[in-house]
């Protein structure tokens, strides 16, 4: 799965840290690995 992130700032580091944080277990929950793109 890839998950696109706009931007950096507050918000987006935020939820970057959280998926980061859960990114075995969300894996595990969708059976598919997890690639996060970040667009600046």
């Amino acid at each position: 799965m890839k998950i696109g992130l706009i931007g950096f700032g507050t918000v987006g580091t935020g939820i970057y840290e959280r998926l980061i944080q859960s990114q075995d277990e969300i894996e595990r929950l969708l059976g598919e690995q997890m690639n996060i793109v970040l667009f600046l």
